[in-house]
């Protein structure tokens, strides 16, 4: 999971990561911004 570990370092909480990556549950916002403006 060294990509969790470098989202966590880049400031973005666990919770988020984690519904990113199960794909985001109907109703929620969408996060994929968040990871694809990542450098």
């Amino acid at each position: 999971m060294a990509v969790r570990h470098m989202l966590l370092k880049a400031g973005i909480p666990a919770e988020r990561i984690i519904v990113q990556a199960l794909g985001n549950p109907p109703g929620a916002p969408d996060d994929r911004v968040t990871l694809s403006t990542l450098p």
